[in-house]
């Protein structure tokens, strides 16, 4: 039970840690660009009007981040967030970057409407909380039980925002 918890209370510490950073990569993402990925109109210009509905840190979400996206990386191959070349290629495997119980991809919300809010307004909603967040992202891992649906579920999430 020692060991069991040790490990428990690393993996909680290795999701914080990783929610922090995806924030962090969001928000310089958002410095760069004033937007954030954002759907391309005829002329090959992003649109903050139309932005795209990212909502996890899927593949696209790491190809973002990691600088390596030629339609929504316009500055050049500028690193958001830094993978090893097995990091990204276990991205890529696996569908994205997952948490540390290997089970659910990371999630997080942007300041761009996607989630109901008003775009660029400084305030992110994530779909579990009863109110919007004074911040332009939001990032968080479902923790051990996958689950974000309830008060009771949502206890062992990590989260960027607390």
């Amino acid at each position: 039970p020692v060991l069991g918890q040790a490990r428990q209370r690393a993996r909680v510490a290795q999701a914080r840690d990783m929610v922090a950073q995806i924030a962090l990569a969001w928000q310089c993402y958002l410095v760069d660009y004033r937007m954030f990925p954002s759907q391309l109109d005829n002329d090959g210009v992003p649109d903050p009007t139309k932005p795209v509905a990212l909502t996890e840190m899927n593949y696209d979400a790491v190809e973002i981040l990691a600088g390596r996206s030629a339609n929504y990386n316009t500055l050049g191959s500028k690193e958001y967030l830094e993978f090893t070349t097995n990091e990204f290629n276990k991205a890529k495997q696996t569908g994205g970057l997952k948490d540390p119980w290997f089970q659910e991809l990371y999630q997080f919300a942007l300041d761009n409407g996607v989630s109901g809010d008003n775009m660029y307004d400084g305030k992110v909603r994530v779909p579990h909380q009863t109110e919007e967040l004074d911040k332009s992202v939001a990032a968080w891992s479902k923790g051990p039980d996958k689950m974000s649906i309830n008060d009771k579920s949502r206890g062992d999430d990590v989260k960027s925002w607390k």
